[in-house]
């Protein structure tokens, strides 16, 4: 529940209306409108400037935390949005990635589906077929000049929450914002909504989900169990291919409690069916200390590196 109430209050006090109004009639070539404003009152204000302009809205915080902050309080002072199911609010926190550019680890899928889920309501929002309010709309409360509304109470708009084709609050850091993201051309084409009822034919469905970059993959079972404590995964390398970047399976890593050269002939089988249902000749054998390699089909004994070896011929482990 939001306080839509004491919002009123700062809706009729005359510095908020010359705020509004500066906001409301300035140009775009005028540059921006800059305001001193207490850490305090910012939220505050950010959320009776979105009520009574009646557009969507970017806040940019200098930090994550920041950014954190600022959405919950504004997420407090705003409520749920007119027509949303739930506790749903109209502000939506931009998420920023930690990876750097071209470093080695895996983009938290927390980040990817928070960033594709606000594209998702950005780009619904702008194609909605409600129209936004205009000029006579908004004339009573954005557009009013105060000098000549002076002592009386604004014309709130949209009664606290957000107009038809308003938009959202969008809060974000300067680290979020500066990362890249996809092209509104390229996310309305990758765009597929499937819902429930609806008749679809399998080989088109599995075309175009290739075609938006999905890969087709064979459902892969390990052999029955090991004879001894084992287990086993996929290492993936990335590689440029003809229609783009693309992952494949170069070798299954298989991590045992004891390693020697000589592993036995059941083992052996083991491990050699684990690398044909992965599609590799190749396995890595480890302990974590000990290292080994071996090539499928092979029975020759393996050659035992421990963790100082492995560490000095690194491309052991690509």
């Amino acid at each position: 529940m939001g306080m839509g109430g004491l919002l009123e209050l700062v809706e009729g006090l005359s510095a908020y209306r010359s705020v509004r109004y500066a906001l409301a009639a300035a140009a775009p070539s005028e540059g921006p409108q800059r305001l001193t404003v207490p850490d305090a009152a910012r939220a505050c204000l950010v959320a009776a400037l979105w009520r009574g302009l009646g557009s969507a809205a970017l806040v940019v915080a200098p930090r994550p935390d920041s950014a954190d902050r600022l959405a919950n309080e504004l997420a407090t002072w705003l409520g749920p949005a007119d027509g949303a199911s739930g506790d749903a609010s109209p502000v939506l926190r931009w998420p920023e990635s930690e990876a750097l550019p071209f470093e080695r680890l895996a983009e938290d899928s927390a980040v990817a589906h928070g960033r594709l889920r606000i594209l998702s309501t950005l780009s619904r929002d702008s194609r909605t077929d409600a129209p936004a309010p205009d000029s006579a709309e908004r004339s009573p409360s954005a557009l009013e000049n105060p000098d000549t509304h002076e002592g009386q109470g604004p014309a709130l708009v949209g009664a606290g929450h957000a107009l038809p084709g308003q938009g959202p609050v969008l809060v974000g850091s300067v680290e979020g914002l500066l990362q890249r993201t996809i092209p509104p051309a390229t996310f309305q084409a990758g765009r597929h909504v499937i819902r429930v009822g609806d008749t679809v034919q399998v080989s088109a469905l599995l075309s175009r989900w290739t075609a938006l970059g999905y890969e087709v993959e064979a459902v892969t079972e390990l052999p029955e169990e090991p004879p001894v404590h084992a287990a086993a995964a996929r290492l993936l390398v990335t590689e440029r291919r003809a229609d783009g970047i693309g992952r494949r399976c170069k070798r299954v890593l298989v991590m045992l409690e004891e390693l020697q050269s000589e592993l036995g002939e059941e083992l052996l089988d083991w491990i050699d069916g684990v690398c044909l249902r992965f599609g590799v000749d190749n396995a890595l054998i480890s302990t974590g200390l000990s290292w080994a390699e071996h090539r499928r089909r092979s029975r020759l004994p393996l050659k035992v590196w421990e963790l100082d070896e492995v560490l000095a011929q690194d491309q052991l482990l690509i």
